[in-house]
């Protein structure tokens, strides 16, 4: 099925749709159910006229991806307010009294979809403003660093995720190949909407163990051809070290990967 067969199926749904809004932004979530899938439309129209949107898919075999779609959506949320949570200035825009209130239709709708209720989408904002918060300290931290973006080839994100995988990070993945003598250790974690992760590339053998390099990145789990790309990366070392790995905190799980037994 193509984008335009999507867009028609969730035009067509009759859904209501979740808006929220400030003077210069107006954004709508449209999400329903499809056959196989959940469909999530972000469309944002701007105060000069632009317009654009998005569209979001979840397959229900994976439920991952479906609270991955939700957690998304409400990320995008406290993103649009974070700075007048942060402010104490949310009133301004009659936020949970109008906005995402308790009688919110589109908000409720949307809800229904997921299995969510309204007090659970409440806890859920908090935890994700904590969290939003907590990144934003990570960067603080960094931009107080003495050290410049050169020094040990780190640059500014690096140090931001090395940041964050030190407080956050609880997931880890060591590959090794036993035929090369090559390990691929991989930390991650999840915060702030975004999969935060480290590989580090060694070498093993009878004298012990030689880091070669290690590399950072970061983007958003609801980024379908990132998380494509990073899966691919990490199958592919699964499969040249014959499925030799220790995993814990299930990571495999965290990035969608089923590996054959």
């Amino acid at each position: 099925m193509n984008y335009e067969m999507y867009l028609q199926l969730i035009e067509q749904s009759g859904v209501v749709g979740f808006d929220y809004n400030n003077d210069d932004i107006d954004v709508t979530w449209k999400v329903t159910p499809g056959a196989d899938k959940m469909l999530a439309l972000k469309a944002v129209e701007y105060d000069d006229g632009a317009y654009g949107e998005k569209l979001f898919t979840a397959n229900y075999a994976s439920l991952d991806e479906v609270d991955e779609l939700y957690d998304m959506i409400v990320n995008d949320f406290v993103d649009f307010y974070r700075d007048d949570l942060r402010d104490r200035n949310a009133a301004r825009w009659n936020l949970f009294s109008d906005i995402a209130s308790p009688r919110d239709e589109g908000l409720l709708e949307l809800l229904s979809f997921f299995g969510k209720t309204y007090d659970e989408f409440l806890i859920d904002v908090f935890y994700w403003f904590a969290d939003s918060l907590d990144v934003d300290d990570f960067e603080c931290e960094c931009d107080d660093d003495e050290w410049g973006d050169d020094e040990d080839g780190v640059s500014e994100d690096d140090r931001v995720v090395i940041k964050v995988l030190d407080r956050l990070g609880k997931y880890e993945l060591d590959i090794q190949n036993e035929e090369s003598g090559i390990g691929y250790f991989w930390s991650f974690a999840k915060a702030n909407g975004e999969i935060w992760y480290s590989v580090t590339t060694y070498s093993y053998g009878e004298y012990g163990y030689y880091v070669d390099d290690t590399q950072y990145g970061h983007h958003s789990l609801c980024d379908g051809k990132e998380m494509f790309a990073l899966r691919s990366i990490i199958f592919a070392q699964l499969e040249l070290s014959n499925w030799k790995f220790e995993d814990t905190n299930s990571s495999l799980g965290l990035l969608g990967i089923d590996v054959p037994k």
